[in-house]
């Protein structure tokens, strides 16, 4: 289990776990309220849940977000505490003012669900991106160079 704690305006608790079995499922929905966890286990008709995050929305209301289903038809949804279910929050694109060159490369080599991208300096002052995927339960750190080639 890892915990991430960010700014006041917008807490997220992390709750991410390998690949998602039912054993793993169950670790994931252990912290969820009872009825938000129902909501989410009667939303999931029995698809994958992962990804659950617990988030302290700006106006103090508690709520769990969670992707329900693996690879295309994979959706977020959000339940508050009393299994109410509201639309998720809109999240930025971790993509935004990557080159489409960078874009290519994650292609090639780190095909999924981009979850995170940050332009880097190496050791030598040259600017790269480090770009972190998930795919079908696992994850995958890869570090490229401007043109989308990995940085090594």
């Amino acid at each position: 289990m890892h915990a991430t704690w960010a700014p006041p305006c917008a807490v997220f608790l992390s709750l991410v776990c390998g690949p998602a079995g039912a054993a793993d499922q169950s670790n994931e929905l252990g912290l969820v309220p009872r009825a938000a966890r129902e909501a989410l286990l009667a939303i999931a008709s029995g698809k994958t849940i992962s990804d659950v995050d617990r988030e302290v929305l700006p106006d103090g209301t508690l709520s769990y977000e969670a992707r329900i289903g693996d690879g295309g038809d994979a959706r977020t949804v959000c339940v508050d505490t009393r299994g109410r279910v509201f639309p998720a929050m809109p999240r930025p694109d971790p993509l935004s003012g990557v080159p489409a060159a960078v874009r290519a490369g994650i292609e090639r080599h780190a095909p999924g669900r981009i979850t995170d991208a940050d332009q880097i300096l190496d050791e030598d002052g040259r600017i790269g991106y480090e770009i972190d995927t998930a795919n079908g339960g696992r994850s995958q750190r890869i570090r490229l160079d401007p043109s989308g080639e990995v940085l090594h």
